[in-house]
């Protein structure tokens, strides 16, 4: 129940525009009931209420409510807020927390096989990165013999056939994160003094394919995933730090379900050429191939 009344503090003096309500099991009393209880039991409980629940900032913030207390020309405010200064705890800002998803592993992703042609015609029905990734995954382990391969290794074999087929154009996005050495060979870019983030291997739309892409065909059961830990990089000349680095990469390979699905797949190789190449990235990001 709201109690109205005024709080009457220790000196005499009252805080207006403060409602209590008051309880007991859960039934609402009165201010009134709560006073007969209390003289009765002879009981004078000390009730500590943090009013900073219930103030807006400006006047649970030092400086804010000094401020406040100029303007107002009020001495009570000018000494609670010096108060505050110096025995009040600091007022931290509150911060927008990022929610970021935990990767999942490959290793660890909940796999529901579908049939091979209703993965092809979902992969084919569909422009999505990833399902262009899916296809390229699929096209280069059918042409590996059985091996496993990892992401980067697919990527470097699969922009390489992309680039002697002469089925895509230089401006193909899938050349985006590497470069062509003297002899016409792509290799993977990182980063490093003269490459920024943006342009090396890991933020490439070949990447972001191939990393998608597994993840889809692992849920389909078209791929087996192995997790592999390594120190260091596939790059040469390392320093101390980078040769201690620990990396965590998958290889994978076609799972019978995955075998099945590219031979019955006849133009996979043409798909992928066609996909990659109706993907045409900006004059900018041309200048490192």
């Amino acid at each position: 129940m709201h109690s109205p009344e005024l709080l009457t503090t220790l000196d005499g003096s009252s805080i207006p525009d403060m409602n209590f309500e008051f309880t007991l099991h859960g039934v609402d009393i009165s201010k009134s009931e709560l006073g007969v209880m209390l003289e009765t039991t002879g009981v004078k409980p000390v009730i500590k209420i943090e009013v900073e629940r219930y103030l807006p900032n400006k006047l649970i913030d030092a400086s804010k409510l000094f401020a406040l207390s100029i303007e107002k020309q009020s001495p009570e405010l000018a000494a609670l807020a010096a108060k505050l200064a110096i025995k009040g705890k600091t007022l931290k800002k509150t911060k927008v927390a990022r929610l970021h998803k935990k990767a999942m592993r490959l290793t660890d992703l909940e796999t529901t096989p579908i049939n091979v042609e209703e993965a092809i015609e979902k992969i084919t029905t569909s422009e999505a990165l990833r399902h262009i990734g899916a296809a390229t995954i699929l096209s280069t382990l059918q042409k590996s013999g059985g091996e496993k391969m990892t992401l980067r290794q697919i990527a470097t074999r699969a922009v390489n056939r992309l680039a002697f087929s002469g089925e895509v154009g230089a401006d193909s996005a899938c050349f985006r994160g590497f470069r062509s050495d003297s002899e016409g060979n792509y290799k993977a870019v990182v980063q490093g003094q003269d490459v920024s983030r943006e342009d090396c291997y890991h933020a490439s739309p070949m990447y972001t394919a191939l990393r998608e892409g597994s993840q889809t065909l692992r849920q389909w059961g078209l791929i087996n995933a192995e997790e592999i830990v390594t120190f260091g990089s596939e790059e040469k000349n390392l320093d101390t730090n980078s040769q201690q680095l620990r990396r965590t990469v998958y290889k994978i390979s076609l799972s019978p379900r995955g075998i099945e699905m590219v031979n019955k797949w006849g133009d996979l190789s043409q798909y992928v050429s066609y996909r990659w190449s109706q993907r045409v990235r900006s004059k900018s990001k041309m200048m490192l191939a």
